[in-house]
């Protein structure tokens, strides 16, 4: 478990070089690299600490093949796109997993894993082009400008009122069965999974002003001094 540890802080790091020293990676192994990396992230097989760094290292890759290719589409544009259909697939590797949960009556360990790692890519995909100084009034408009350290700036990639719903339905502290006679027929919601999906709601919130005022009476009443409370979920 050490040496894991070990790989996956060697990994993170890496990656973390890719966010900043992008440009100067050959165009031939930034366009290889940048497959390779979106398809393990859009596979979760990639370990949660990885994910972010995962995002930045796409990010400063797609800025790479932007500037050695004579293309009208800039870099935001272009993420939007990966972005996007990054989003799509947790959307439905969440509905794949509801599905399950909803036809065995049980979420399996892989399920519980898998979807902490979705919640958790829902939540860094929502972050992509936030600043601290950003404004909800001029999300999207053209005068939030990117700078050459933020190529994105300014970027807010719009999950669907479907991707929201599902993340909404990991917050309950049991998960609903269907046909359930009784609240002790339901199946705890696993704390991980509620914890990441707190926090994805969290983010959605940030980019959100409309959905953040609706989710204000959900984070209030969990973070309420409840005895029955989940610290992990209170933590979080």
């Amino acid at each position: 478990s050490e040496r894991m540890l070990e790989l996956g802080s060697t990994a993170r790091d890496c990656l973390k070089v890719i966010s900043k020293m992008g440009s100067f990676v050959p165009i031939d192994e930034a366009r290889s690299c940048f497959v390779d990396l979106l398809d393990d992230l859009k596979s979760f097989n990639m370990s949660i600490e990885l994910v972010s760094s995962g995002i930045g290292a796409l990010i400063a890759l797609t800025k790479r093949q932007c500037e050695e290719e004579d293309s009208t589409r800039g870099v935001k544009e272009e993420v939007a796109d990966w972005a996007s259909d990054y989003l799509s697939t947790c959307e439905r590797a969440i509905e794949t997993c509801v599905t399950s949960f909803a036809q065995q009556g049980t979420m399996s360990q892989e399920n519980e894993k898998l979807l902490s790692r979705v919640l958790f890519s829902v939540g860094e995909l929502i972050m992509v082009g936030f600043s601290s100084q950003e404004d909800s009034s001029k999300m999207g408009k053209d005068d939030v400008e990117p700078t050459d350290s933020h190529p994105v700036r300014g970027l807010v990639v719009r999950p669907t009122a479907r991707l929201v719903h599902l993340v909404k339905l990991m917050l309950p502290r049991r998960l609903p069965v269907p046909n359930a006679s009784s609240d002790a027929d339901q199946t705890p919601t696993p704390s991980a999974v509620r914890a990441h999906g707190y926090i994805a709601l969290g983010k959605l919130s940030l980019r959100d002003e409309s959905l953040a005022k609706e989710s204000l009476n959900i984070l209030a009443r969990e973070l309420h001094n409840d005895s029955n409370a989940d610290p992990a979920v209170m933590s979080n």
